[in-house]
């Protein structure tokens, strides 16, 4: 093997890291505006949770008063993403704002924060400082290597061919990130329900459904007055850091060494599938393989998946609260701060509430709930869905996801079982791993504990979780539009890793103690063996993914793209719908591309990526395998609309393009115009010496008048080239991931 050519990746990416250390500095130093913004909102989590040392209180429970640091930080971050979220939520709704609602947080903030000046519960003793440090060090960095550079201005490229230029990274893998963001910038524009990010001329909002990750970085994008992407990335960051954080809550109270609690600390971040090491994926990084949207890494979904990284630290946090819950006689205030736990990851991803959710009821009717917890129970669950459906009850939103039982597919034998069944079971079972041999045991004395009346703690929680995550991946199939069964099921391989990531830390606990798989389970110790190697070839797997994910897509656009958008925005209205020119969105100065045998479902061409739309701040038209046929359609008649010369085909074509009523278009492409013009469109201004913007008057030509006038003749077109027509009829060949 070529070594330098092996180091290819690493140089080019370092130095997108190092040419902007100011940027990845600045990262940083929003993460810790943000952090202390969330602990000040939520410290009233930790201080409502404690309780003040008496005299007449047993020392027992007296020494539970107290948190560890990294406790107390932990508790008051899911408290004040939770005040945050909640009110922004609603002040976006009401007001299409996010102050009216940071206001509204501001009286828990103060009590928190008085509370806390009175008797704060943090107990530094408590802490074990090493794996604290070290887990902290660890996330950062990952934190720092997968988004640093991302959406940072580059220094000018002074050896340049074309002089030198200002340049704006991404690296994500699927290329839809850009899309995510867009929803942001259109909450900060529009306010709630969340307009239709892809401007359909059918629908005014966007199909209902989870709008919690976006709208907390919209709120935090209007707080600080950040760039949404920088403000995305950063957010992530502090994902990763709860995320480790939290996995030490649940361990600390076990009192292991430090080696282990770090362990423990760092897989969710890092768990893989059981599968040979594959080091060579080290020096070819572009070829990770990718096979129905399911990774080689299980907590590798939360690189490329805010809302998914984001709900794996509530449900970490949910976890911990319900330990908390069990620990303290069934303690409701730690019942309260777990059930909030669990609706809030549901606004932000509900993949893992609908797992959760009914785990916790079955333990509810096996640990013989009392009343008061059912009512909170019911109570919470309808508070947590009247804010979920807020959009729905403000205007007419289309309906999201339609699901459908994988029994009554006409197909059921040729597609289901070798298509979803066989897939999804070889991957949960993979992923899951060294679970395996605790699911076998567990049942074992399943019968015996329900006998005896035994409680079931959260280990049993999450491992129901994760049995219902593979369930629910056999039962149900979900599809965006009618167009047939579709390999692309993304919510059900989130349900998996998502269950399967937050269980990982209770893994290690499990093989580090003695009681749990000798004497409670009666695991004899070589198979325990087994079961610490497996743990370290997933562990291995996953970091090894973890190094490659941000160079395996790494591709480098322009500042000029970038101002270029945004002066369209700033030239557009409220209720313009774009379409944009696909040479803009293939247009970067260095592109890596995975191969299509590995990554079939990105390598499609063109190959055209949503990165800059954010930028635009309006709808937007995208070819990504998400949105319905017709839309598919529509962008494919673009698309040859951009690169065809024919006035007959032109022609035909438009009737897709006045689906939308802006374009940024190029300049070059004079026959294109010309038929713009006779049907309504008329130039607005030039974006740059390449790129035009055109509008479409409210009233324009009717096709029939549009075919009684004139046809144009083909024009002369600098660069405008030829392509082999796409079939509008088969979308789905030519929809970009």
């Amino acid at each position: 093997m070529n070594t330098f050519a092996a180091l290819m990746p690493y140089s080019r990416y370092v130095d997108m890291l190092s040419r902007d250390l100011p940027g990845v500095f600045w990262k940083l130093g929003l993460l810790l505006i943000l952090g202390l913004l969330f602990v000040a909102s939520g410290v009233y989590l930790p201080m409502f949770l404690s309780r003040k040392k008496t005299t007449d209180t047993p020392k027992s429970e007296s020494d539970q008063s107290g948190f560890s640091l990294t406790t107390f930080v932990s508790l008051s971050l899911l408290g004040g993403i939770a005040n945050c979220l909640l009110w922004w939520l609603v002040s976006y709704h009401i007001t299409k704002s996010m102050w009216p609602g940071m206001i509204a947080t501001l009286p828990l903030t103060g009590w928190g924060i008085y509370q806390a000046i009175r008797h704060c519960p943090c107990d530094l003793k408590r802490t074990q400082q090493t794996p604290l440090i070290v887990v902290t060090l660890i996330a950062l960095i990952l934190g720092i290597w997968h988004f640093g550079p991302v959406a940072n201005e580059l220094p000018p490229n002074v050896g340049s061919e074309n002089g030198p230029k200002r340049l704006i990274p991404f690296n994500d893998l699927y290329g839809d990130v850009g899309s995510h963001v867009l929803a942001s910038s259109l909450i900060q524009e529009y306010g709630l329900p969340l307009v239709d990010v892809y401007g359909s001329p059918e629908n005014k909002f966007s199909a209902f459904g989870y709008v919690g990750h976006s709208t907390l970085i919209s709120g935090c994008a209007s707080l600080t007055q950040q760039d949404p992407y920088i403000v995305s990335c950063t957010l992530w960051i502090l994902a990763y850091l709860m995320t480790g954080w939290l996995a030490l809550c649940c361990v600390e109270r076990y009192q292991f060494s430090s080696d282990i609690v770090i362990a423990a600390g760092i897989v969710p971040l890092f768990w893989g599938q059981i599968d040979i090491p594959n080091f060579r994926m080290l020096f070819t990084p572009s070829t990770i393989t990718n096979f129905q949207g399911l990774q080689s890494s299980v907590s590798g979904m939360q690189y490329h998946n805010f809302s998914q990284a984001l709900s794996v630290v509530f449900g970490l946090g949910f976890l911990f609260c319900y330990q908390g819950y069990q620990e303290s006689s069934r303690s409701t205030r730690w019942w309260l701060a777990g059930l909030l736990c669990l609706i809030v990851s549901a606004w932000i991803n509900p993949t893992l509430f609908v797992l959760l959710t009914p785990a916790l009821l079955i333990c509810m009717i096996l640990n013989r709930s009392k009343l008061s917890e059912w009512i909170t129970f019911v109570g919470f669950l309808a508070f947590g869905l009247f804010i979920y459906s807020l959009s729905k009850l403000f205007d007419d939103v289309p309906s999201g996801h339609v699901w459908f039982l994988t029994v009554t597919h006409e197909q059921f034998a040729s597609e289901i079982i070798p298509l979803q069944w066989i897939p999804f079971l070889k991957y949960w079972g993979f992923a899951l791993g060294v679970g395996l041999i605790l699911i076998v045991f567990r049942a074992k004395t399943l019968l015996t504990d329900l006998k005896s009346k035994q409680f079931f703690n959260w280990a049993d929680l999450i491992l129901l979780a994760t049995l219902g995550s593979l369930l629910f991946a056999l039962l149900f199939r979900e599809t965006a539009d009618d167009a047939g069964y579709s390999l692309r099921q993304p919510y059900l391989g989130w349900g998996i890793t998502g269950s399967i990531t937050t269980l990982s830390c209770f893994l290690v606990v499990w093989l580090a103690r003695d009681t749990e798989w000798r004497e409670k389970l009666g695991i004899p110790s070589w198979l325990r063996t087994v079961g610490i190697v497996l743990v370290t070839i997933q562990l291995l797997n996953g970091i090894i993914y973890s190094v490659v994910y941000p160079l395996s897509y790494p591709r480098i656009a322009t500042i000029e793209n970038k101002e270029l958008l945004i002066s369209a925005y700033k030239n557009s209205s409220a209720g313009d719908r774009f379409m944009i020119d696909p040479d803009l969105l293939e247009e970067f100065v260095f592109k890596t591309i995975p191969t299509a045998e590995n990554v079939p479902q990105i390598s499609v061409e063109p190959q055209v990526l949503y990165d800059l739309v954010p930028y635009l701040q309006r709808p937007v038209a995208m070819n990504l395998s998400t949105v319905s046929a017709e839309e598919r359609r529509n962008m494919e008649a673009w698309f040859q609309f951009c690169r065809r010369s024919e006035p007959e085909e032109l022609l035909t074509l438009v009737e897709h393009v006045n689906q939308r009523n802006a374009l940024i278009i190029k300049s070059n492409r004079i026959s294109a115009q010309e038929i713009l013009q006779v049907n309504g469109w008329s130039k607005k201004t030039d974006l740059s010496d390449k790129y035009q913007l055109w509008l479409r008057k409210e009233n324009p030509n009717s096709p029939a008048e549009v075919e009684s006038a004139s046809v144009p003749t083909a024009g002369t077109e600098e660069n405008e080239t030829e392509e082999e027509p796409v079939d509008l009829q088969n979308p789905d060949q030519n929809a970009t991931q």
